[in-house]
């Protein structure tokens, strides 16, 4: 579907930046509409008191108000509301429906800007109270440190890109009823459209025998740019994993006969913690290989951060800002491969050399150094600027590119370009650094050397892992496994307060929606919060992913029983051990800076998850992890 949100560049340009960032439901979009008509910033940029998070809340309630009554029935059904607002929004949107412009109307722009003076009169003075509030903590001493993700003054709105933001809310909110009905109709469309169903993905035999969500089927939007801007649609329609879960029951119900085992081929299945990978308990483990074990034992990781004027050099925080992440993911760059800067990289490679000359067995041909960025785009910027220092080593370096790779403009492929199908071949490039994006080689690749072991004997983690409040696909993964341990809670609300099934099912889909919604407005680490009740900890969620990813990653560099050097580069990791590195090269008191603990650092609770998994003897988690637990527990530079 072409995205052609308004007819100005004005416009376009607001809601492009705005829908970039992910995946978004109607809901989604009224919160973050909701945030900037009360006058804050739409995701908190530092650190707030329980109380002032609690009034910010209180600020939003008028507007999600209406928007759980706008949204409690079909918004195109004519209908009137006890809420003159409410109403008001219903006859836009039906003017949306029959107009058949989409966000394109300059009649309906001037509708939602009214709607916005009329029903939040205060809206202006809010603006301007945020752009006091946060030029005075701009001028605070320090603010730079302690508040350096501040919303820039030209990036709060004004009535006319809340009009935009209201109009596209309302477009989408049309779009996803649509979408619905076309999920739930297919069987009667007309017969001239010959098009596959929208979830032919799903074999048609299971969308009936796969339980519904919890949250009962979720549609939604999210944006990509592919040379074009296009929106595109997903569907939360089913519980999948209740397929792996019960393959070992197939036809048991049926026949009475056991049915067939499962084996799951990923060390990372077992991640207790972790809604992305854990599967279940396994009722064995087929123990990895000596030699693999070894080779984590012997390996090395150590927290590396850069410096620029002496201060840590944080990448994460900035990656939705591509202007951002481009200026600091190149400061990291640089940093790594000059004089100026630590060196690192030019260092390691010698270092590697060296070793594959004293330990051929170990180390022989293994003087390569594998990257980790986010994205494509990332690993493009990181690279470049690495053949800008390392000339000698210019064609040597190499970037990751998806599968779809033009030619340019002579036909030829960039040299400095790698297609992910050929990444096995690197070995055999003659490329010495490989900079791509961590979720593209996770896992099903061999780069191995001449000599059959791992090909690159270093990585370098440039970012640490965030996941997006508004990834569609991570927050129904986490439904699902809430799905199962409600299930087998006892004293979980819906069946504590649920008199008879109906009356427990209406509370579940409830909960769960509220729980969908809580995850969506989720923000920064310090504000990921247990909620015991409904299972939820977050922080050890996100904890057990982050290591499910790093041991995908480092499953890379161990092929062949080797060991590998892990570094973590991004100060982000571990905020206050970089803190306390950059006072001691100032000669400053390190001392008077606290160590990092779970509460703050991601890296530290990730050292914290593998190791509890791997406290107890013979259990599965000590099997599959007291190698990586030990090297992750003596990683150097962090303080904890």
């Amino acid at each position: 579907m072409t995205l052609t949100l308004l007819s100005n560049d004005l416009g376009k340009e607001v809601l492009q930046q705005w829908v970039q960032q992910g995946y978004f439901t109607p809901h989604v979009l009224f919160y973050k509409l909701a945030r900037r008509l009360a006058g804050l910033e739409e995701y908190n940029t530092y650190e707030k008191s329980e109380q002032q998070l609690t009034d910010d809340e209180d600020r939003i309630k008028p507007m999600m108000k209406i928007v759980d009554d706008f949204l409690s029935e079909d918004p195109v059904i004519r209908r009137n509301s006890y809420n003159p607002a409410t109403t008001r929004l219903l006859e836009i949107v039906q003017r949306i429906n029959n107009t058949g412009e989409s966000a394109t109307d300059k009649e309906i722009e001037q509708d939602c800007r009214n709607w916005i003076t009329t029903f939040f009169p205060n809206t202006q003075s809010n603006l301007d109270r945020l752009k006091t509030e946060l030029e005075n903590l701009r001028n605070q001493p320090n603010s730079d440190k302690l508040y350096p993700y501040l919303t820039k003054e030209e990036e709060i709105d004004i009535i006319e890109h809340l009009a935009y933001r209201l109009q596209f809310t309302l477009t989408i909110t049309l779009l996803d009823r649509h979408t619905k009905i076309v999920f739930y109709e297919w069987q009667n469309r007309p017969n001239n459209i010959r098009e596959p169903s929208p979830h032919r993905r799903m074999p048609r035999g299971m969308v009936n025998i796969l339980p519904l969500p919890v949250t009962g089927r979720q549609f939604g939007t999210y944006y990509s740019s592919q040379g074009n801007d296009t929106l595109s649609l997903f569907a939360y329609s089913n519980i999948g994993r209740d397929y792996v879960l019960n393959f070992h029951r197939l036809l048991t119900d049926y026949d009475g006969l056991k049915g067939p085992n499962v084996l799951a081929l990923s060390g990372t299945s077992y991640l207790p913690d972790s809604t992305a990978f854990h599967v279940s308990d396994p009722q064995g483990v087929l123990m990895p290989e000596k030699t693999a074990q070894q080779a984590i034992a012997q390996s090395k990781f150590e927290f590396l951060p850069q410096f620029k004027d002496n201060q840590p050099i944080r990448v994460s925080g900035n990656l939705n800002n591509k202007q951002k992440a481009h200026e600091k993911l190149t400061d990291v760059a640089k940093s790594l491969v000059t004089e100026s800067g630590s060196n690192h990289i030019f260092t390691e490679l010698k270092t590697l050399k060296e070793l594959g000359e004293n330990k051929p067995e170990l180390w022989a041909d293994r003087d390569r150094i594998l990257i980790l960025v986010n994205s494509y785009d990332q690993s493009k910027w990181v690279a470049d600027e690495l053949r800008t220092y390392l000339n000698d080593l210019r064609d040597e370096i190499k970037n990751l590119r998806t599968d779809n790779l033009k030619p340019n403009k002579k036909g030829q492929i960039n040299p400095g370009e790698l297609k992910r199908a050929d990444i096995e071949s690197f070995a055999y490039t003659g490329g010495k650094i490989l900079v791509a994006p961590t979720n593209s080689i996770g896992r099903g690749f061999n780069i191995l050397n001449n000599n059959g072991k791992a090909a690159f004997g270093a990585v370098y983690f440039f970012t640490r892992p965030y996941p997006h409040p508004n990834d569609a696909a991570a927050i129904a993964q986490e439904l699902n496994r809430r799905a199962y341990e409600w299930f087998d809670k006892e004293d979980f609300i819906a069946w504590q307060q649920g008199d008879g099934i109906a009356q427990s099912a209406e509370i579940l889909r409830k909960t769960a929606n509220n729980y969908w919604r809580s995850v969506e407005h989720r923000s920064y680490y310090l504000t990921l919060l247990d909620k015991p009740d409904l299972c939820a900890f977050p922080r050890y969620d996100l904890a057990a992913t982050t290591l499910g990813r790093i041991i995908q990653a480092v499953g890379r560099l161990i092929r062949g029983g080797v060991p590998f050097h892990g570094y973590f580069v991004d100060s982000a990791w571990a905020d206050n051990s970089a803190k306390r590195l950059a006072a001691e090269r100032t000669g400053d008191d390190s001392d008077q800076i606290d160590n990092d603990s779970e509460e703050n650092s991601l890296l530290v609770a990730t050292i914290l998850r593998v190791c509890d998994y791997a406290c107890e003897d013979s259990s599965v988690g000590n099997a599959l992890y007291r190698p990586l637990a030990d090297a992750l527990e003596n990683i150097e530079n962090v303080f904890f």
